[in-house]
């Protein structure tokens, strides 16, 4: 399925910020922020697979920021970010608020990246992570609700490939960046 999706990102048509190309192009969805960090993560063959994930906002969901000062309290923050700065991020149309890979340059499993996302959100943190890259999404008020879905891919550099494809159309169709993604 990834390798079929590398192919149709060529088309500058593809719209890689809707929820429904997710649905359509293989990803699977793995819950919700909150029921990982209150359930774990479900026993699929996917999550033992290098790949590519996105966490996606519910329907109708409106932002609202902490403040970097909120965001510092709450513990899942390294570098917040001021309100006026992420209101500028926001994409307005988009459904998909982040693009991430686990096995960029080696191998390794969604979950264990995943894990480090969820760890992240729940404030195990140090100064560098665990998963430090996207963290401006537990600025959003309710990102607990965000859901994650995944998509396998074979080893490296496949995931990163991939990725890279995703966050590009994005741009493309868009004209910003995913919005907790800082670059390509």
């Amino acid at each position: 399925m990834a390798e079929q999706l590398n192919q149709e990102l060529e088309s500058p048509q593809v719209i890689v910020h809707k929820l429904d190309f997710l649905k359509s192009s293989g990803f699977i969805s793995i819950g919700t922020i909150l029921s990982l960090q209150q359930n774990g993560f479900p026993d699929i063959e996917t999550l033992n697979a290098c790949g590519v994930y996105s966490m996606v906002k519910p329907v109708n969901y409106n932002p609202e920021y902490f403040s970097p000062s909120e965001a510092k309290d709450n513990g899942n923050v390294i570098a917040p970010w001021d309100i006026e700065r992420l209101t500028r991020k926001w994409v307005d149309d988009a459904d998909i608020l982040y693009y991430g890979l686990a096995g960029a340059n080696s191998p390794r499993s969604l979950k264990s990246r995943l894990k480090d996302l969820v760890n992240h959100s729940m404030g195990f943190v140090t100064d560098r992570g665990p998963h430090k890259g996207g963290e401006i999404i537990w600025q959003l008020s309710g990102y607990e609700n965000f859901e994650i879905w995944v998509l396998a891919t074979g080893n490296p550099p496949a995931p990163r490939i991939l990725e890279e494809k995703l966050i590009r159309q994005f741009y493309q169709s868009t004209g910003k960046l995913p919005f907790a993604n800082r670059q390509f």
